[in-house]
C-alpha cells in the first residue's frame, strides 16, 4: 500500500498478486498514507506480526486480555518500537433491551475509565447503537461529550 500511496498509476508484481495500471486517489493527506490500526477478536500471531510491521494502534473487538498486551508490547520493544507511542483504541458495547430499542448510553460509556486505567486513550462509539433518529443526532453528540467529560 505504501508504493501506492506514493503515486498513480501502481504497478505491484507480488507471488500471489500482480496488476498493473491502478490509481489510488485521492492520495492521503499524511506523508506515507494513513496510519493503520489492526485488530480482531484475540491477538493471533499473524495480526501480532502485522501490529509489529505495519500498525499504529491496536483495536480489538471485545476486551484484550492482560496477555495479549503484554504479548504485543514486548513483540514491539523487540522491534525496536515504543510501545508508549503505539495507540490502544477501545470502544463501547450497547446492550439492547429490546428488538427495537436503542441501548442505554449511560451502561455503555460506564466501560471507558477501565479501558483508560489499562492505556485505550482512543474510544470508538457506533452512535447507530444509540441513536435512531437522524435528526438526534447533533444532540447526541453533545450529550456523549458531557458525559465522557465527567467520567
Amino acid at each position: 500500500m505504501a508504493a501506492a500511496w506514493k503515486g498513480s498509476p501502481f504497478a505491484h508484481q507480488g507471488e500471489h498478486y500482480r496488476f498493473g495500471g491502478v490509481w489510488l486517489e485521492p492520495k492521503p493527506l499524511r506523508q506515507g498514507g494513513p496510519e493503520l490500526w489492526f485488530g480482531g477478536r484475540g491477538l493471533h500471531d499473524a495480526m501480532l506480526r502485522r501490529l509489529v510491521r505495519w500498525g499504529a494502534g491496536f483495536n480489538p473487538l471485545g476486551p484484550a486480555s492482560d496477555d495479549d498486551l503484554a504479548r504485543l508490547r514486548s513483540a514491539l520493544e523487540a522491534a525496536g518500537r515504543d510501545p508508549g507511542g503505539y495507540e490502544y483504541v477501545g470502544g463501547t458495547r450497547g446492550h439492547f433491551p429490546g428488538p427495537d430499542a436503542v441501548a442505554d448510553l449511560d451502561q455503555a460509556l460506564s466501560a471507558i475509565p477501565a479501558q483508560q486505567a489499562r492505556g485505550f486513550a482512543t474510544i470508538c462509539i457506533k452512535p447507530s447503537q444509540f441513536v435512531d433518529e437522524l435528526e438526534r443526532f447533533p444532540e447526541w453528540c453533545t450529550e456523549v461529550i458531557e458525559k465522557v467529560s465527567a467520567l
